[in-house]
């Protein structure tokens, strides 16, 4: 939900139809339109997009849906399926939508494998209803409850064929209608409501596979000049080193969680791993937890740099002088000293990444994960890197 200091005031997310052209524009989801809908618990906006297929967090948790076409067989790290020919282009679209909001001076602040979406291919409108009333494999005792709550949900004025077939497609995700003040609903008010029903978004990888990543979520987004707006950007396990310390940040910070991000989807495994603080209230624990997320960043980045350790009271019980970790498990003596996300990047890059490819990767995202803001690349120079 976004907040009224956000790009478009009270919207929900704001709309890039009235940004300028360019060729990242595409790749980001903006708002197509919204309304108001007044219902029995307030006013709720509502915000139309385009229809999208699966998240890279969906692809991440769940590998075998990398699929070979014809054998449906679990394929995650296949260099037909997972190749770094479909990774390149992958980076290639999200650096382009990146690049288009801050051409535009807006930050994202949002950037993660969830908010990270593949498009639709296109369907025929009667693909889409064969789609929702497949009921096949629905079971048996899902459509006896269809039944059953039929007379109680259904609205009798349209077709009750098509009704109970959506009602059973559905009835994993329905809810019925409680107001919040716990008066009874008014004869006009809906007696239940529906979640968000999916459509298979018929997307392969087989190659040659050309798949068009959208970036979304639009509802943290900010403009350059207010990002130090109190907010606590970004996933936990992404978040730069200065939102970890409660420093100030600038767009450089979307950077630095592009390139953590931008590593996941290559490697398929999570570059930097991190404890959530939210609703702690022990301020001790607290800030024990900000030191582990530190030290996993310091073993994939390398040591910390002078002006960030001290803003850590407590550095002197993992850190030394130079930043380095007291007790690091190192894979290589050199991670000690510069880091293991060579390591990370070698072993879980895909199959068919040569030994080059791999390193100007590697490359890219050690450019974008430095601890000093400054030196991290625009978007613009990250779309000139080999």
């Amino acid at each position: 939900m976004a907040r009224k200091s956000n790009i478009n005031g009270t919207e929900a997310t704001f709309s890039t139809a009235s940004l300028p052209e360019h060729p990242g524009k595409e790749h980001v989801g903006g708002k197509l339109d919204s309304f108001n809908h007044k219902g029995p618990n307030g006013l709720h906006t509502c915000v139309t997009f385009e229809p999208l297929g699966r998240s890279f967090e969906t692809l991440l948790q769940h590998p075998s849906l990398l699929q070979d076409e014809h054998h449906f067989t679990p394929t995650a790290y296949h260099p037909t399926v997972w190749s770094a020919t479909l990774v390149r282009e992958l980076c290639r679209q999200m650096i382009l939508a990146l690049d288009f909001l801050h051409s535009n001076r807006i930050m994202h602040r949002d950037i993660q494998p969830g908010n990270m979406l593949l498009a639709l291919k296109s369907m025929t409108e009667t693909e889409i209803q064969r789609s929702l009333w497949d009921v096949d494999n629905v079971p048996q005792d899902i459509k006896d409850r269809g039944s059953t709550i039929k007379h109680e949900v259904v609205n009798e004025s349209l077709d009750p064929e098509w009704q109970m077939m959506n009602l059973r497609r559905s009835l994993f995700s329905l809810n019925m209608t409680v107001r919040l003040d716990g008066e009874p609903l008014h004869e006009r008010d809906p007696k239940y409501t529906v979640g968000v029903i999916h459509l298979p978004d018929r997307l392969t990888f087989d190659p040659p596979a050309h798949p068009k990543c959208v970036l979304i979520d639009l509802g943290s987004s900010c403009r350059f000049e207010d990002y130090n707006d109190g907010q606590i950007p970004y996933p936990i396990d992404v978040r730069s080193p200065q939102i970890h310390l409660g420093l100030p940040y600038d767009e450089k910070a979307d950077i630095w969680v592009l390139g953590v991000t931008l590593c996941r989807v290559v490697t398929l495994v999570p570059l930097i791993f991190a404890d959530s603080t939210f609703g702690e209230s022990d301020e001790e624990v607290k800030q024990e937890t900000e030191d582990i997320n530190l030290v996993s960043i310091i073993e994939r980045v390398g040591p910390l740099t002078p002006d960030l350790q001290s803003y850590r009271p407590n550095r002197d019980k993992y850190i030394n002088e130079l930043g380095e970790l007291l007790h690091p498990d190192p894979v290589d003596p050199e991670v000690t000293a510069n880091g293991d996300m060579h390591h990370v990047i070698q072993l879980a890059r895909p199959l068919d990444m040569s030994d080059r490819e791999a390193t100007i990767f590697e490359s890219m995202i050690k450019d974008m994960l430095q601890y000093d803001p400054g030196k991290r690349p625009s978007t613009t120079e990250l779309l000139q890197h080999p």
